[in-house]
């Protein structure tokens, strides 16, 4: 959220603040400290909707995104083309 919340593109179609909605759908699968995860977040701002995709790979606890993107209007922003891959949380 808070990459989408600081990514013009996303802000300059969804307005701001991007909040996210109840409905997340995917899986996730832990084992101890690795583990996949592949999610869709539902998504609006003031202005529009949109879905967050997350493809995600934690490795010694770390996590690397392989997909982060946000969909809207049949639009893709990729949220990882000014990012580092890895995210210092334990959650993707």
């Amino acid at each position: 959220m808070k990459r989408a919340n600081a990514d013009p593109a996303v802000v300059s179609v969804l307005g701001k603040p991007v909040e996210a909605g109840w409905m997340l759908t995917g899986k996730i699968d832990l084992r101890n400290s690795d583990g996949d995860a592949d999610i869709s977040i539902p998504v609006h701002g003031p202005t529009a909707a949109g879905t967050i995709h997350v493809a995600a790979t934690k490795t010694a606890g770390t996590w690397q995104f392989s997909t982060l993107d946000v969909e809207t209007g049949g639009k893709h922003i990729d949220l990882l083309k000014k990012a580092p891959a890895a995210s210092p949380s334990n959650s993707p």
